[in-house]
């Protein structure tokens, strides 16, 4: 049997790797100018009113004002937010109960292992709603009424502004606050539908305001390359303004069976301890179970029309999920028993772990976690092409090359 502190330990190492590799490979992909990564964060108002330009116009802001490199602000930036969002959760984590199903999310794939084994998932604009959703179910849940929970709720408004996939997942803060209260009144909700009214706005003057001038991209990119970034910012997200104004459905990924096939299994697996908690844990029926999970992946889905990261989306619902979850769990001074893993779950446990991945897009077959990071390791160690050092020298390479000569 395992301790629920010998637990909470293994669980601090866990959170401890998943920090460190966030730490190292956002750096290099800030480093890298990674058009789908730190573009996304650097998009700005430049060009006028555009989509997710807000904390991309304060970082350059503070450039100007500071003279402080546009990579090393996002860079800190995001890195803070995560490590910040990481101390509430084992925060919160350390003064419950654990069981089985939880632990199965905690070390699901798709969860905080999704970006171990996937690491063109890392530092991503996901990570502010993750805070924002942790503050929420910590602070603000509650029914009182008062000025600082309504300055956190307009920070739903900037927050939309910084990403629209921020309105999409407003379900979940009220599929949370129902099962706090377990009651559909109205007047449980009236911070919720604060929230809810804000993040509206944003997408209202995303409609009707946003700039669809076909020079937006260029403009961007000058805004960036101006402040000694260069040319690889341009593509990816800051380039596809030129068309991000119109809703292209992604009828090729759609028509894949493979694609559909495989994401559609991610999906069951991700379920799976989704239904089992709320079923077993908080005696929800299940009519609201369906319910529950239908609002809050619905908006998911629909987003699966329109891009092919379909593996994003998903970790996206499932860490949402299991922050609700983590919440619910007992409180250990107030339990009349400490949950020990026994060793049957525990092998449990690392099987479903490492029997398979989640790529964040375009799988080419179904793998598994630990086979999947081997065929990255191998490729790195042994590249001819010069990939992985067209950017300068592969640190990280060096040092595993060491060790394995030592």
């Amino acid at each position: 049997m395992i301790s629920n502190k010998t637990l909470k330990n293994l669980i601090l190492f866990f959170l401890s790797i998943i920090t460190l590799n966030y730490l190292i490979f956002s750096y290099r992909f800030f480093e890298r100018e990674n058009g789908y990564i730190l573009g996304d964060w650097l998009v700005n108002y430049n060009a006028g009113f555009v989509k997710r330009g807000f904390i991309g116009s304060i970082i350059l802001k503070i450039n100007e004002f500071t003279g402080i490199d546009l990579k090393i602000l996002a860079f800190y930036l995001v890195n803070s937010i995560f490590i910040f969002f990481i101390i509430l959760f084992f925060k919160k984590l350390n003064t419950k109960n654990l069981n089985t199903i939880f632990l199965l999310m905690l070390f699901s794939p798709a969860t905080f292992l999704f970006n171990f084994y996937d690491p063109l998932a890392i530092g991503r604009k996901e990570i502010l709603f993750f805070t924002y959703f942790m503050i929420y179910n910590y602070f603000f849940i509650d029914n009182s009424i008062n000025i600082k929970k309504y300055i956190f709720g307009i920070f739903a408004f900037i927050l939309t502004l910084t990403h629209e996939m921020f309105f999409l997942l407003i379900p979940f803060i009220f599929v949370a606050k129902y099962l706090r209260y377990k009651s559909f009144k109205i007047n449980y909700y009236y911070f919720e539908i604060f929230i809810l009214i804000l993040s509206s706005l944003s997408i209202f003057l995303l409609i009707f305001y946003n700039q669809t001038d076909p020079e937006t991209s260029k403009i961007l990119c000058k805004s960036l390359t101006d402040r000694n970034l260069t040319g690889d910012i341009c593509w990816g997200v800051i380039g596809e303004f030129q068309t991000s104004h119109k809703l292209i459905i992604n009828k090729a990924f759609i028509n894949d069976p493979l694609y559909f096939k495989l994401y559609s299994l991610y999906l069951l697996l991700i379920l799976g301890p989704i239904i089992a908690f709320l079923r077993n844990f908080l005696s929800v029926g299940f009519i609201k179970i369906i319910f529950f999970i239908s609002i809050t992946l619905l908006p998911i889905i629909f987003l699966f029309l329109l891009v092919n990261d379909w593996g994003r989306y998903l970790n996206v619902f499932a860490i949402m999920w299991m922050i609700v979850f983590l919440f619910h769990l007992p409180d250990i001074k107030e339990s009349n028993y400490t949950f020990k893993l026994n060793v049957l779950s525990a092998v449990f446990i690392v099987i479903f772990t490492s029997s398979w991945y989640m790529q964040h897009c375009c799988p080419k077959n179904f793998n598994t976690g630990f086979n999947y990071m081997y065929q990255r390791i191998n490729f790195r160690l042994n590249d001819k092409s010069h990939e992985t050092t067209r950017y300068g020298k592969d640190i990280i390479k060096q040092i595993i090359l060491k060790i394995i000569n030592y």
